[in-house]
């Protein structure tokens, strides 16, 4: 999408090709842009909550039980994204469109 190719531009991710068939590819490996990378390119930063953003934004960060479970989530859901890339995804829509034929026949 042009959002999807705007936010990667941003991070200095893609180079554009002029004149006639033209368009825009990776600057980078694949396998060096993480789906952390691109989802907070459109994003923004990941964020689950406001206390994760700055203490002072919540008054109760100090007696608040689920404080750290929102942490711990965060923190599991951003090394999840960074550990997966753009080039992870290509192999698992490739096994995935496999799997799908085999079942068709």
């Amino acid at each position: 999408s042009n959002e999807l190719a705007a936010a990667i531009n941003d991070l200095s991710r893609v180079k554009k090709i002029e004149g006639k068939g033209g368009g825009i590819s990776l600057a980078q490996p694949a396998e060096e842009i993480s789906l952390l990378n691109v989802i907070e390119a459109i994003e923004g930063k990941i964020q689950l909550n406001e206390c994760l953003i700055s203490p002072k934004l919540c008054s109760r960060i100090s007696a608040c039980a689920v404080h750290l479970v929102w942490k711990q989530v965060q923190d599991q859901m951003k090394n999840t994204l960074n550990a997966n890339s753009l080039a992870s995804l290509t192999v698992e829509e490739k096994n995935y469109n496999k799997q799908i034929q085999i079942r068709r026949k």
